[in-house]
């Protein structure tokens, strides 16, 4: 069993995310900074590091369970599938050329539409007929890109909490959210339509 850093970036950095915004959060709202904590922090410097690092690795192990629960259950409640949209030609930016020649390969309708079901089921077919090393970097951004996003959403409730509520902070929240919702997707459409066009040579 082989591990790869990025098995431990993607869940590394949510974690980071979310501790610091709340570390921002604590000292937004705690103005003064004691001296004789500062002298006791230096003094654990490498302790805490390790700490630090721990804590991100296990927030962001808990953030990635559930942020991958909710996105299962999104997809049961009828948000469409990227391998549906890339089957269904949803976006052109995403399309690929022989469509027709995908669809008959996965045993598909060519023309029509194509439901989250089956598209899953195509999906699930492409990867096990594909070398999985010729698209798993595309995997481990999107999923990066999931983690952070819900990251995002769940740190921005604990700093509403934390600083209380302003439009300046629920502004900069939605900004934040849609461009990591945004990388979300882009990237499980480029990794979904990278395994088809493998699984079509």
């Amino acid at each position: 069993m082989s591990y790869r850093w990025q098995e431990t970036i993607k869940i590394l950095i949510p974690g980071f995310y979310i501790l610091c915004s709340i570390c921002m959060g604590y000292f937004c709202t705690h103005y003064q900074i004691d001296k004789d904590m500062c002298e006791s922090i230096s003094k654990i410097s490498a302790i805490l590091i390790m700490l630090i690092l721990l804590g991100a690795f296990i927030v962001g192990y808990i953030n990635e369970i559930i942020s991958g629960g909710i996105e299962y259950i999104l997809y049961c409640c009828g948000l469409p599938r990227p391998s549906r949209l890339v089957l269904n030609k949803s976006f052109k930016r995403f399309s690929i050329e022989k469509i027709c020649d995908l669809r008959h390969k996965l045993q598909l309708p060519e023309t029509g539409f194509i439901d989250n079901a089956k598209a899953a089921k195509g999906l699930a077919q492409a990867k096990q007929a594909t070398e999985i090393d010729k698209y798993q970097e595309f995997y481990y951004q999107a999923v990066l890109a999931r983690n952070l996003f819900f990251g995002h959403m769940s740190s921005s409730v604990l700093l509403t909490i934390i600083i209380d509520w302003s439009w300046t902070l629920l502004l900069s929240v939605l900004f934040i959210a849609a461009l990591f919702c945004w990388q979300w997707w882009k990237m499980n459409l480029v990794y979904v339509k990278k395994i088809f066009i493998e699984y079509l040579k």
